[in-house]
């Protein structure tokens, strides 16, 4: 507790983001979405045990903060912990599985260290072979995407789901169900992060049009965070340890501010749906349902996926149709994190499966991203690592996410500068 004694400012912005979230959760969440499971159910004690594990778990989150990937950490903390504490306080949740959500994330904290380059050998112009890689993947998928859809695009934020729905199942069969997504949560990334380091203007203009492009052919909005993510982590680590965390703390007490205040004005609850309901507790709500469901019907064992040979899966639905079913929106994709699915695949047998390979994965992006400048790092693996706590399972976000792709490309990247010679002219890359 020495740490915040000394940090009152720190402190009072750790507590005044928690109040602010309990207070939308209160008067926007449960007030217009209590029927869709969004209860109002207070309990003392869990108010009481939820105070303790975020202030304790901050404390210790603050010891951790020498490893290479802890601004991650940091983040999920507030994305991931902050919004569970909240839903197990004010919608009365059992407290076993409060702690079975809660525990996973210190675990691996716990057991992410500060490892060294010591046996990893760069590969030869690896740079080059990520970039020539990237570039391949992304006009292939571009490619695809102009075939399936004709040329037809999406420009409108407003329509992208009526396109995919047209357009999905042809730009995305087979080997496609993959490299799209690996296309717009990294390759994109890197092609954008390399000239943003370079300040290439050209390779700027063109990554920013291969992302609008991307976009505009498939309609989905998280291609654009790309843009967002570059510029955000690189301002941030351009800020000393200390204003970057009151950094982060003060964005998000005004965010949780502006967005809890408009939704309060009479007619404007569309901006807390989208941010507060929809980002920090949808999620939240269906690792707590999994748990529920799962502690009562039969677990899956991977027989939807990688052990479907061995085992005979026991629902006539994918697991995430089961849940929104069982949720009472028929058709509804209920999709959540790995700590749930692993619940749902073998009890806690399966939990803690997961959270040990998450440890060995995420060891191996904190040793391998040594080699690279720290922002991009962070955008290229936090869109995988985000699903992965709130909206993938872990054999999903490793494949369908990209996360292992993601690994294999920042073993292969280092911060050399190489001169290539293409058509008589050279290149630095």
């Amino acid at each position: 507790m020495i740490i915040l004694k000394n940090n009152f400012f720190e402190f009072s912005l750790l507590v005044l983001i928690k109040l602010i979230l309990e207070y939308a959760y209160v008067n926007v969440v449960s007030l217009n979405y209590g029927y869709s499971g969004f209860l109002f159910d207070f309990s003392f004690t869990n108010y009481i045990i939820g105070w303790l594990v975020y202030i304790f778990g901050y404390v210790f989150l603050l010891t951790k903060k020498d490893i290479y990937i802890y601004e991650i950490f940091y983040l999920l903390f507030f994305i991931y912990i902050l919004p569970t504490i909240v839903f197990y306080e004010l919608a009365g949740k059992s407290t076993l599985d409060f702690f079975t959500l809660v525990l996973p994330y210190f675990l691996i904290l716990l057991f992410v260290f500060e490892g060294t380059l010591k046996q990893i050998k760069p590969y030869p112009k690896g740079k080059v072979i990520v970039i020539a890689i990237s570039l391949l993947a992304i006009l292939v998928v571009i490619f695809n995407y102009y075939i399936s859809t004709g040329g037809k695009v999406v420009l409108s934020l407003t329509e992208v789901y009526d396109f995919r729905e047209e357009f999905e199942g042809a730009s995305g069969s087979g080997l496609f169900g993959y490299l799209n997504s690996w296309v717009m949560k990294i390759f994109l990334v890197i092609i954008y992060a390399w000239a943003f380091a370079k300040k290439n203007i050209i390779g700027l203009v063109v990554s920013i049009f291969f992302i609008l492009v991307v976009f505009a052919l498939s309609g989905h909005k998280e291609v654009l965070s790309g843009i967002f993510l570059i510029f955000f982590f690189n301002f941030l680590f351009k800020l000393s340890e200390r204003n970057r965390k009151l950094f982060l703390l003060g964005s998000l007490f005004l965010l949780f501010l502006v967005v809890t205040v408009f939704s309060m004005l009479e007619g404007v609850n569309l901006l807390g749906s989208i941010v507060i309901r929809r980002l920090f507790f949808v999620p939240i709500h269906l690792n707590f349902t999994y748990l529920e469901f799962f502690s009562n019907h039969e677990h899956v064992y991977w027989s939807n996926s990688i052990l479907k040979q061995f085992f005979i899966y026991p629902y006539s639905l994918d697991p995430a149709f089961v849940i929104g079913n069982y949720l009472g929106v028929i058709g509804m994709s209920a999709n959540t994190g790995f700590i749930a699915t692993g619940f749902m695949h073998a009890s806690y047998f399966g939990i803690f499966f997961y959270v040990f390979l998450a440890i060995v994965f995420l060891n191996i992006i904190n040793i391998v991203g040594k080699k690279s400048k720290k922002y991009m790092v962070l955008s290229i693996v936090f869109l995988p690592i985000n699903a992965l706590f709130m909206a993938s399972d872990l054999f999903s976000t490793l494949l369908t996410h990209g996360l292992l792709i993601a690994i294999v490309l920042l073993w292969l990247y280092e911060d050399e500068i190489y001169t290539i010679r293409i058509l008589g002219k050279d290149f630095k890359i």
